[in-house]
Formats: C-alpha cells, structure tokens, sequence
C-alpha cells in the first residue's frame, strides 16, 4: 500500500500517507486469499496499475461511506453473520497470524502497528485454542 484514499468530512475523497512507517508494508497473502484477489482482478479491475482494488462501478472511485455500508451490511447479512463489523475483520486477522504461529513482533508488522501495545489490542482467545497449546506443549516435551 502506497497510499490510502478514504472519505475525509468536508474534505470528500482524499489519498494520504499511511500514519506511520509501519503502515506501508508489503505482506504475503495466503493462497486462498490470493487466489480470490486474482479472481477479482480479472473481473472487476481493469488491466491499469493506478486503478483501486475496490471501486464504485459507476465513478470508478472509492465508494462512498454509505455504499460500503450496504455493500457490506449484504455481504455479512449473507454470511449469516448480522453482528460483523467490517473492523472486526482485523481482529480476526491479528488473532489467525497468532493462531498460525506468527510472533508479536509478526503480527505487529503484517497488521502495520508500530507498537506491541497496538497489535496487542487485535489478538483475542480463541474457542478451543488452549487444548491445541496443550498439545503442541507435549509435542516439543516429547521431542516431536
């Protein structure tokens, strides 16, 4: 991410540059997130560097607040999950890289945090998750 383009109040649509460094980051996706990206390239972004990954299919801009919302309250409404906020997703994100192994310093560098005390706020407990802790434990004792 170079830059971020949002909705600013009475400023409209603006790009700016991420808050901190860590914010402009190059991350790895993982292969089904990719090839869902490639999918969407290929059938909503025309072949043009400069084009947004998501864009308004009328202005070809960065939709408005108010069309992410429907855009989004549909898509989590099919989901079947009617609570989901679209931030809550990078809380999910944070506690998956902590559930595949990744380190604070990890997690803190994929979700573009400057501090620990910021990535720390997007890891939660997962269901189940002490059990798989317990079992990778005897494991590493057991020298497997």
């Amino acid at each position: 991410m170079e830059r971020t383009r949002h909705e600013v109040s009475g400023k409209g649509l603006v790009f700016e540059d991420p808050e901190t460094d860590a914010g402009g980051r190059v991350v790895s996706l993982p292969e089904r997130v990719r090839s869902e990206l490639v999918v969407h390239l290929r059938d909503f972004v025309p072949d043009d560097s400069e084009l947004l990954l998501f864009a308004d299919e009328r202005s070809g801009d960065v939709p408005r607040a108010s069309k992410w919302k429907r855009i989004w309250d549909t898509a989590r409404d099919n989901a079947g999950v009617p609570n989901l906020t679209f931030h809550d997703l990078r809380h999910l994100a944070g506690t998956l890289i902590a559930l595949a192994g990744g380190t604070l310093k990890e997690i803190q560098a994929r979700l573009g945090h400057s501090s620990p005390d910021a990535a720390m706020v997007y890891q939660h407990v997962a269901h189940g998750c002490d059990d798989v802790v317990a079992s990778q434990i005897d494991r590493i004792i057991a020298g497997r």
